[in-house]
């Protein structure tokens, strides 16, 4: 009896558990119908996940116009290039029409087309300033040089700063003008030099355009430099009339026509000059003075009327 019991109560809860499970079922069942209905009645309802061939290919076709349009624009791009750079090296739209000249008093014109005429008919962008600009500095006269280059229309402009002449010296039958820095800058005579310092006691057998001066005695050549720098340094040159070299123990120059200056040798020159300026510039004295200053001893400055 108890064995049948037993069997009874395992058998009961074998269909309990069987009844949960076809429960389980029927709920599944009964969710997968509702899902299918609600399909049904949907008929728009698509699966993301799933494959849509006509999608694909408009995707791929959006893709190769985007492509085409890129190359498009590429080509567009390299053929305005081409035609601009044909425009510009290859046609005479941009070649150089004329040169003008600008700060020249003493260089003339045909100098300077000597040196850079030749860049008329040039292409403007080929053009080197810097090149243009060294040869123009050839020319003894011309301190600076700037080139500038104008497009529209294609014309260049040469800007000068001329030289000023500082002094002059007699080499044989040749009358050489220097700068403040001894430069030979002219034995054309173009220069008028009734107003310029004139340099005795120094000799120059031979001598080229646009060096320095070089005489028989590297000494004095260096005296003179030191001499033409400081006077151009302290204001005075211009008013120099003449520079005596011929004795390097007694350096002489003349002082607006009205003082010679008796500087001795060379030693503390910059001292002597800055002395002679405060001497010509004091109370003591006025432009009517006439006579002489010795400089020869440092630190003296002695006017004889």
């Amino acid at each position: 009896m108890v064995i049948t019991m037993d069997n009874k109560r395992k058998t009961g809860d074998e269909n309990r558990i069987e009844n949960n499970a076809v429960s389980r079922e029927g709920g599944t069942r009964r969710v997968n119908i509702g899902a299918e209905r609600r399909r049904s009645a949907d008929s728009s309802y698509k699966n993301p996940y799933e494959f849509d061939p006509k999608r694909r290919l408009e995707q791929a076709r959006k893709r190769e116009r985007l492509r085409r349009m890129r190359l498009r624009a590429l080509f567009t791009v390299a053929g305005a290039a081409v035609i601009m750079v044909i425009l510009i090296f290859m046609t005479p739209l941009f070649n150089v029409r004329e040169i003008r000249v600008e700060g020249n008093c003493i260089v003339s014109m045909d100098a300077i087309r000597e040196k850079v005429g030749d860049l008329v008919g040039v292409n403007i962008f080929a053009v080197r300033s810097s090149r243009a600009e060294r040869k123009v500095m050839e020319i003894s006269q011309i301190e600076e040089a700037e080139i500038t280059k104008h497009w529209l229309p294609p014309y260049i402009t040469v800007t000068l700063k001329e030289t000023n002449p500082a002094a002059y010296l007699v080499s044989g039958s040749n009358i050489i003008v220097i700068n403040s820095d001894t430069k030979i800058i002219d034995d054309s005579g173009i220069y008028k030099t009734d107003l310029l310092p004139n340099i005795s006691g120094i000799s120059v057998s031979s001598y080229e355009v646009n060096e320095y001066v070089k005489s028989n005695s590297a000494e004095k050549d260096e005296i003179l430099r030191e001499l033409m720098a400081l006077l151009e340094k302290l204001g005075m040159l211009d008013k120099v009339t003449y520079i005596n070299l011929e004795d390097l123990t007694n350096i002489k120059f003349s002082y607006d026509n009205r003082l010679d200056v008796l500087c001795g040798s060379r030693l503390e020159m910059e001292r002597k000059l800055r002395m002679f300026a405060e001497a010509i510039n004091s109370d003591n004295m006025d432009a009517r003075s006439i006579g002489t200053m010795d400089l020869s001893v440092p630190g003296q400055a002695v006017y004889t009327p």
